[in-house]
């Protein structure tokens, strides 16, 4: 999964909760990847696709609350598959940010709702395919095939055999 099909995959997690969403464009988006809108609400959200390779700071959670205000969000969700540095779940909890982690199996969201609290776990049960099911479903169905590329007036066309 590229870092823009994981916007879109953030974006649907929130068109199934009923919202309506816009994902900004790729570069220039003012620190907002996706806007999820439902009646007054308007939710900024920034996804990070970090892995295990980064962490997310607090730089990119203060960039988000300035970016939710600049915008006129009601509220700013970090969305990512990673993990976040312990300053930056301190700012995302003094600022009201929620974090939504997502894992191959399970999209789930950690907050406070007060600041003494433990942290609480919702299971959304949006569940995607994980690596595996993915390879024998679209890779494997491939084996033994050709894919031709063939350009024309519209863009590419393609045709296995």
């Amino acid at each position: 999964m590229t870092p823009k099909e994981y916007e879109q995959y953030i974006a649907n997690i929130f068109q199934k909760q009923g919202y309506k969403t816009i994902v900004t464009p790729y570069s220039n988006d003012w620190g907002i990847d996706v806007i999820a809108i439902k009646g007054k609400e308007k939710i900024a959200i920034q996804a990070k696709m970090y892995g295990n390779k980064r962490k997310v700071n607090r730089a990119t959670i203060m960039q988000l609350y300035g970016a939710m205000a600049y915008q006129d969000c009601t509220k700013a969700v970090i969305a990512t598959d990673g993990e976040l540095l312990d300053d930056a779940i301190s700012v995302a909890n003094k600022l009201k940010i929620e974090i939504l982690t997502t894992k191959t199996k399970f999209v789930s969201t950690f907050h406070k709702e007060e600041e003494n609290s433990d942290y609480i776990h919702k299971d959304l049960s949006i569940e995607y395919p994980t690596f595996d099911e993915v390879w024998q479903e679209y890779i494997l169905a491939l084996k033994g095939k050709t894919l031709h590329y063939y350009p024309s007036v519209y863009g590419w066309n393609q045709r296995m055999s």
